[in-house]
């Protein structure tokens, strides 16, 4: 399991991410996943993904 940073600018209001940190298998499992609803995020089109490092053993796949 790996963490990466996603980061989003196509959603802006007030209400909605700007960046989450995820646990997931691979960058392109992170890059769907989303924090909150999908009105607060933007498509996974407009994601950008950064790797930050390996999880802990065990993690599961998630918004941490």
């Amino acid at each position: 399991m790996k963490l990466y940073l996603l980061s989003q600018t196509a959603n802006c209001d007030w209400d909605s991410y700007d960046s989450a940190v995820v646990s997931a298998l691979s960058s392109k499992a992170a890059k769907i996943m989303t924090p909150g609803d999908d009105r607060s995020w933007a498509p996974p089109e407009k994601v950008v993904v950064t790797y930050l490092g390996e999880a802990r053993s065990g993690m599961p796949s998630e918004i941490v």
